[in-house]
């Protein structure tokens, strides 16, 4: 049986680890993102270009998924049996991506928590506003995550939220971690 809402999160929580994760290491990341996008391994059902495979399988991925695991374990302070998932989605500003926003909340409901790590954020838009937009059960906006490098940001799988504006043509690049407790 899963296990969801173990732990209040305000809107999200900040994990920095600058000290573990340099900018090489993620520039190898984007590459093999952008490797995966070239061999048609994303969603072709969602804007913008989501992988399917499952990044915290592949060796060169290792420090993400040990970095989010140690975030979320630090949130719930428990042992619990888990699986995790990751994958990456590249967007930038488009017609497509900015269109029909209020269609675009959405919620990982069968993840008790869910990460983002955001591997590259184009400095000409507005940070307060691109990182990831939050909203309640009504769908109301309740604020956003700034996009800090080298940061995971771990929020509650049952939160909808959405990308955050996007105004630049320069391609996006975060990771998203999912994390799901068994008793």
């Amino acid at each position: 049986m899963t296990i969801q809402n173990i732990i209040e999160i305000p809107i999200a929580s900040s994990f920095d680890y600058s000290n573990i994760i340099d900018q090489e290491y993620i520039d190898n990341a984007i590459n093999i993102i952008d490797k995966l996008v070239d061999n048609s391994r994303y969603r072709s059902d969602l804007p913008g270009y989501q992988t399917i495979d499952n990044l915290f399988l592949f060796d060169e991925f290792l420090k993400f998924e040990e970095t989010f695991i140690s975030s979320c374990l630090e949130l719930i302070k428990s042992n619990y049996r888990y699986t995790t998932y990751a994958f990456s989605y590249m967007d930038w500003c488009s017609n497509q991506m900015n269109s029909n926003r209020d269609l675009q909340w959405h919620k990982h409901e069968n993840s008790t928590l869910v990460g983002v790590f955001y591997l590259k954020n184009n400095q000409l838009i507005k940070k307060e506003y691109s990182g990831t937009e939050f909203a309640d059960d009504k769908l109301n906006s309740i604020g956003y995550i700034n996009p800090e490098p080298f940061c995971w940001h771990i929020f509650s799988g049952n939160r909808y939220h959405r990308s955050g504006i996007i105004t630049s043509e320069e391609k996006r690049y975060v990771l998203t971690g999912t994390i799901t407790l068994y008793e």
